[in-house]
């Protein structure tokens, strides 16, 4: 519309703003995310400001609702934002001692005078239960020096399973880890004799690790045997 002034005054055309609006929140890398133990988890919060081209920057109040115990921190207070922009923040996330595996929520808050508040919600998944037992095959040779094992695959309830460690004891040595693996076998190529064992663990995305296996023993007579 067009305002009319005085006779000789120019004409002048007024801008009519929009409402403002409320901003848009979401988290940039989707939750969630999974800890196996008290780490603090990071997710990178983003926040845009709706309102109508030409209007005033609005700064943006931000804040974290955990859930109950648990402790955050944002790396910002507030975002001031132009029209149309969008700025980012980081909050922070820690379980409490004592927490049990589960999912548990947090709500990140974005508010400016005058505008509607905005709530996004996240998800921290923590996982203390580590995977099941495995059970080990008997084992075959090959040859004078090679072993190949073979064993059933580990559920996780939680985070899921992400590898096999190998044990390996030479003629009644302590055992050490010799191999970890994504599938449920291993081919051992050994420069020694006699009996060799084995047990199995496995281990899930956050590092649980199962209880042993059963042990499996078997006799080699080495590259060196006639």
């Amino acid at each position: 519309p067009v305002a009319g002034g005085a006779a000789g005054a120019p004409a002048v055309t007024p801008v009519f703003l929009t409402g403002n609006s409320p901003p848009a929140v979401s988290f940039t890398a989707d939750p969630p995310q999974v800890a196996g133990g008290l780490v603090t988890l990071a997710y990178t919060v983003s926040v845009t400001n709706k309102d109508a081209a030409g209007g005033p920057v609005s700064t943006f109040a931000l804040s974290v609702k955990p859930a109950t115990n648990w402790v955050s921190s944002l790396s910002v207070a507030s975002l001031s934002l132009a029209p149309g922009a969008t700025g980012t923040a980081t909050v922070s996330i820690t379980a409490p001692s004592g927490i049990s595996s589960g999912n548990y929520t947090f709500t990140v808050t974005a508010a400016a005078a005058g505008h509607p508040s905005t709530s996004a919600t996240g998800t921290y998944t923590f996982d203390t239960t580590a995977p099941s037992a495995v059970t080990v095959y008997t084992p075959k040779t090959k040859g004078r020096s090679q072993v190949q094992l073979s064993w059933s695959s580990a559920t996780d309830s939680g985070s899921g399973v992400a590898s096999y460690r190998v044990y390996r004891s030479v003629n009644g040595a302590a055992y050490y880890q010799c191999a970890s693996v994504t599938t449920t076998g291993y081919t051992d190529n050994l420069n020694v004799s006699g009996t060799i064992q084995y047990y199995v663990k496995a281990v899930d995305k956050v590092g649980n690790i199962s209880s042993a296996s059963n042990v499996v023993t078997v006799s080699i007579a080495g590259k060196g045997a006639k």
